[in-house]
C-alpha cells in the first residue's frame, strides 16, 4: 500500500494496517481516522487486534489542550515514592518512554468501556480538536487517528503519524 492509498483509505473511514519493525514490537497496528470512528470500528479493533485502543493527537493540539505524557505526570507527583517511580518510569525495551497520556471518557458515556462509549469519546475529542484547530488557523488542519496499541511517536511511526496528521480528511 502506498502512502497516497493509505490516505485515501483513511478519508473513506477505512482501516490502514501499519507494521512497526522487526526489532521493536514486531506487530501490526490498525489505524482509522477518528472523525469516522464508529462502534463497529472499535469492535473490530477489540476483536481482531486485542490490545489498547488509543488516539493520536498532533503536538500542536496537545499543547493547546495542555495534555502531558503519563510518565511526566507521574514523575512530578509527590504522591509516589522513589521506588514506585523507578518501577513505572523506566523506558520500554526498545529504549523509549511510553507515549501515553490520560485515559478519558466523554461525559455522556456510561461506563466508557462499551464500543459505543469509546466511539463517542473518540469522535467528540476529534470534534473538539477540529474546533481548536479551526480557531488557530484556517490553513492547518491536524486530524486525529485512532490506532491499536500505539501513539505514533516512535521510530517510523512518528514521521508517518506526523505526515498523516497533516492530511485533510473531510
Amino acid at each position: 500500500m502506498t502512502f497516497d492509498t493509505a490516505i485515501a483509505s483513511l478519508k473513506q473511514g477505512e482501516f490502514v494496517m501499519i507494521y512497526d519493525s522487526d526489532g521493536r514490537e514486531n506487530e501490526i497496528d490498525m489505524m482509522v481516522a477518528a472523525e469516522f470512528i464508529t462502534p463497529e470500528h472499535i469492535a473490530r479493533m477489540r476483536q481482531h487486534a486485542g490490545g489498547l485502543i488509543c488516539m493520536a493527537i498532533g503536538n500542536e493540539l496537545t499543547k493547546k489542550l495542555e495534555l502531558k505524557y503519563m510518565h511526566d505526570i507521574l514523575s512530578n507527583s509527590n504522591d509516589l515514592d522513589l521506588d514506585s517511580k523507578n518501577m513505572i518510569m523506566g523506558t520500554a525495551p526498545y529504549g523509549d518512554h511510553p507515549t501515553f497520556s490520560l485515559s478519558i471518557n466523554h461525559k455522556r458515556t456510561y461506563t466508557g468501556v462499551t464500543d459505543s462509549d469509546r466511539a463517542l469519546t473518540i469522535k467528540e475529542i476529534a470534534n473538539l480538536c477540529r474546533l481548536i484547530t479551526l480557531k488557530s488557523s484556517l490553513h492547518h488542519h491536524s486530524k486525529l487517528l485512532v490506532t491499536f496499541h500505539y501513539y505514533l511517536h516512535q521510530m517510523g511511526f512518528y514521521l508517518l503519524g506526523k505526515d498523516i496528521l497533516k492530511c485533510q480528511f473531510t
